[in-house]
Order: C-alpha cells, then sequence, then structure tokens
C-alpha cells in the first residue's frame, strides 16, 4: 500500500475507532497525536487476543515477536496499528520495514480477527504494536534479561494518577520532525517521561521509547513548554508525567 493509499486508510478509519456503545471510554493522549477515541495501549489493560501478529505467509524466515520480546529488541520490523473496539486493524504505520513487508504484514493483520483490548472490563480502541524478525534474532531477544532499574522520582514527586486534573499546553514551541528525520522517513511513537512543577513547568524529561533523529529536539520541545499545574484535591501538585507523541510523515 502506498502513502497516499495508507493516508486515505487512515482517514477513513477513524469514525470507525470511535467508542460505541458499551465500550469503555478514552481519555485524550498526553500528546494529543492518536485520532479520538484511540489510546496507546498500557499496563492495567487487558491484551488482545492473539497479543501478538499473525505470521506472514509468504514470508517464513520471518516469524512474530511477543510483547515481551518487543520490548527487548530493536530488531525486526514493527507496525503500529490502530486496534478497533471491534477487535479491527487499521491505520498502520510501519518502521525498519521494505514495501514487500509492510504489504505482507497489512495483509495479515487485517485478515486476522482480534478479540480486543478491554479497559475496566470493556473494549476499547487502542494503538498496539506488532512486529516480526528473523527467527534468531527473535530468540535472542527473547533470552531472560535483567531489565535496568527504573529512575528514581525526585523528593516531593507524584505519579500521576486517578483524581488529579489533566495538564493543558499553555505555551511552548511546536514540536515537530527534524530535518534529520524526514530525510529517513521516520515515523512512528514516542514516549517521554517528565516532571510537571506546582508552577507549570516542565524538567527532567527522560524518553522511554524513542525515535531516530527526535530524541533530543523532543526533549528541548517540552523542556521548553508550559502547562497548567496538575491538580489533586484542588490544590497544585508536582507529578510524574508520561507524554505520547504520535510522528507521521506529511502525505503528498
Amino acid at each position: 500500500m502506498n502513502r497516499r493509499a495508507l493516508a486515505a486508510f487512515f482517514v477513513a478509519s477513524v469514525a470507525a475507532c470511535a467508542p460505541k456503545e458499551g465500550t469503555a471510554p478514552a481519555d485524550p493522549p498526553a500528546g494529543g497525536f492518536l485520532p479520538p477515541g484511540v489510546v496507546p495501549f498500557e499496563a492495567g489493560m487487558k491484551r488482545p487476543e492473539p497479543a501478538i501478529a499473525p505470521p506472514l505467509e509468504d514470508m517464513p524466515d520471518l516469524v512474530p515477536l511477543s510483547p515481551e520480546a518487543l520490548a527487548k529488541t530493536t530488531r525486526g520490523f514493527r507496525a503500529q496499528c490502530i486496534l478497533t473496539a471491534e477487535g479491527k486493524v487499521t491505520a498502520c504505520l510501519f518502521r525498519s520495514t521494505s514495501g514487500s513487508q509492510s504489504e505482507a504484514a497489512l495483509a495479515a493483520l487485517t485478515k486476522q480477527t482480534f478479540k480486543p483490548a478491554e479497559k475496566n472490563g470493556l473494549p476499547v480502541a487502542v494503538e498496539y504494536e506488532f512486529g516480526w524478525a528473523l527467527r534468531e534474532e527473535r530468540d535472542l531477544a527473547q533470552r531472560p534479561f535483567s531489565p535496568p532499574p527504573p529512575p528514581v522520582s525526585p523528593a516531593g514527586t507524584t505519579p500521576f494518577g486517578k483524581g488529579m486534573t489533566r495538564p493543558q499546553q499553555v505555551s511552548g514551541p511546536p514540536i515537530r520532525h527534524t530535518p534529520e528525520a524526514l530525510a529517513e522517513g521516520v515515523e512512528g511513537m514516542m514516549i517521554v517521561r517528565c516532571v510537571i512543577t506546582e508552577a507549570g513547568t516542565v524538567e527532567g524529561c527522560h524518553v522511554i521509547k524513542g525515535l531516530p533523529h527526535l530524541d533530543q529536539a523532543v526533549l528541548r520541545g517540552l523542556e521548553a513548554s508550559k502547562y497548567t499545574p496538575v491538580e489533586f484535591n484542588g490544590r497544585p501538585v508536582r507529578v510524574n508525567y508520561t507524554f505520547t507523541l504520535r510522528f507521521a510523515l506529511p502525505r503528498k
């Protein structure tokens, strides 16, 4: 599928992603880069079934990666897709892949019927990542490993959670593709965790999931921005906040 066709496919899928009666309401993503009614898949949600990508019939050397393997490796190629509350895959963005691989993957994903992800016991439309790799790369990624310790939160900083007001951007530079990222056709999702102070300033940002040629530009942009303070019980609080930013190439 070429970019023009994929763009049309993406637009058409947005309406299908809106919550239906009996589905979980979706909070807007922090970065505001996903279609209405779609949230990033996150801890606490029930994974879709099956939770991994289907095999590619014409490419037996490539095998699906489990969610655990996806978290451990940057090898292989990936598809970041919207999985609707009806269990249908739409609007995929591919990384580190050739045209033939992405066409085969898109065909396999759209043929597969999934049991949708769930939030609070109800189906919800999510952005979900699938991946494939050579068998030896998959086996390497599945070896046990010791994850690095999480960063220590500064004293007096609280994780963003239930009952807190969501921050709204007041000022700051637009966060866009860098020239290098545009030249290399980089697109996908970034996840960045920052501290939002009681005054609404942003500091201490670090990348959880990055993209080539974009990490430093995104960190600078977020730390130059100001937000409405997060409030809890009517008082501003200092919080750890996770920003989700989705980058897509300009469509011709």
